[in-house]
């Protein structure tokens, strides 16, 4: 990798091969790719890292998780086990990690909206990595400004549905608030409720744990979005048990088989044209929620391969 290293430049080193400029704030100097994988003239997947935590309320920070999911990534193993596609045949193009503003969080969204649009393109899967889940508001405002309509699907532990937290329409605890102003949503896996649901906005749809094992009521609410659709995936979605390393972990989670089973006919039954993992919180000592997020990145891009196939 090719550092930019200047005498007029003091550089902040933050591992895995990304330095910040801290003369001009949040300049990214150098990045890692996904998987190792050389980026690709004619991508099929663009990844974007956004390593956004502004408005974090609780536990540790998610800034750092983008680069601790990238240097995971660099250990994935040759081919995934269920479609056995090599993923040193995927067709990526990892960007540099997007600058960060501290100007706030409705600035760093307008930052995220501007970008994303400038990237969009309905024929590739465009994935972010969080960082906090407010990234989300700014990608689907994005896409949104390329596309006339999207539905969105949430995996998340929370519903996020408060119009305000902390002083602050923008906070990680409003996303799908706000998102449910842009398009319709379904939140899937929740055990943090925020707002009863004669109180939820309209054409939110939310389901629990209890709610997923009951039946597949679940497929029948994705049949009937409409395409395209973009997919969020908050990590403490996932049982704490399999992943401690978010802000604010919920008991009775997804298991790693119910969420890429999920993902899998989301993937196979709509058009997905976006997506994201986010709220990595990395904990000192702990890999293996690193890992588990970088592979669950791979899902999503081996599953929508295979489909548009």
């Amino acid at each position: 990798m090719n550092h930019l290293l200047s005498p007029h430049r003091v550089l902040l080193p933050t591992g895995g091969g990304i330095f910040v400029d801290l003369t001009t704030p949040a300049v990214i100097i150098s990045k890692m790719s996904f998987a190792g994988i050389k980026d690709h003239d004619d991508p099929q997947v663009i990844i974007l890292p956004i390593p956004y935590g502004g408005t974090v309320s609780f536990g540790p920070s998610v800034r750092s998780g983008p680069e601790r999911i990238l240097t995971a990534s660099q250990n994935l193993e040759d081919y995934d086990e269920e479609l056995l596609i090599p993923i040193d045949q995927l067709r990526l193009q990892t960007l540099p990690p997007l600058p960060i503003t501290a100007r706030g969080p409705e600035d760093m969204v307008e930052r995220i909206a501007t970008r994303v649009a400038d990237l969009f393109d309905p024929g590739r899967l465009l994935i972010t990595i969080g960082g906090e889940h407010t990234i989300t508001i700014g990608v689907i405002r994005g896409i949104k400004r390329r596309i006339d309509r999207l539905s969105v699907i949430i995996f998340d532990g929370h519903d996020d549905l408060r119009s305000e937290y902390q002083a602050s329409g923008y906070s990680h605890a409003c996303v799908a608030r706000r998102i449910s102003e842009e398009a319709p949503v379904v939140i899937l896996g929740v055990r943090g409720i925020s707002l009863l649901p004669e109180s939820r906005p309209r054409g939110v749809e939310v389901l629990t744990p209890s709610e997923l094992r009951k039946g597949e009521r679940w497929k029948g609410i994705i049949d009937e979005l409409s395409d395209p659709v973009y997919l969020s995936i908050d990590l403490d979605v996932l049982d704490p048990a399999l992943m401690p390393a978010v802000g604010s972990p919920e008991p009775d989670g997804l298991s790693w088989h119910q969420l890429t089973t999920m993902m899998r006919y989301i993937i196979e039954k709509r058009e997905v044209v976006g997506g994201d993992v986010v709220e990595l919180a990395p904990l000192p000592g702990l890999l293996t929620p690193d890992f588990i997020a970088a592979r669950l990145i791979m899902k999503l891009i081996v599953y929508w391969v295979a489909r548009s196939r």
